[in-house]
């Protein structure tokens, strides 16, 4: 894909980018939060799916790319949450180097 090809207007789908935060507990341990970064626009492509068999139950996951504008705090720790699905962000690819749109590859139906 290039950067050129893509309009603002092909950002038709708000999902919220999530960020997992540790914080302390008043046991000495900690906790996890997933905690809102921004609301973005993107373009969602559902690419792939799969289904595998392990310890005995079948589990499924699927592939789709987000097409964003480009951010630079965006890492494949983060979440894509979109209709209330979570989507676990794979791979970050940033169009031509340009600093314009990004293509995040996000999996659905893995534990987070």
């Amino acid at each position: 894909m290039k950067c050129c090809q893509i309009k603002p207007s092909d950002l038709n789908r708000k999902a919220t980018l999530q960020n997992l935060v540790k914080t302390p507990t008043a046991t000495g341990g900690f906790t996890s939060v997933w905690v809102d970064v921004a609301d973005v626009w993107a373009k969602i492509k559902n690419a792939s799916g799969s289904e595998m068999l392990h310890a005995d139950q079948l589990g499924a996951t699927a592939f789709s790319d987000f097409t964003i504008r480009y951010r630079s705090n965006i890492n494949e720790i983060m979440r894509l949450v979109y209709r209330g699905t979570n989507y676990q962000i794979r791979h970050i690819n940033n169009i031509e180097e340009a600093d314009l749109w990004l293509v995040v590859k996000a999996e659905r139906g893995v534990s987070q």
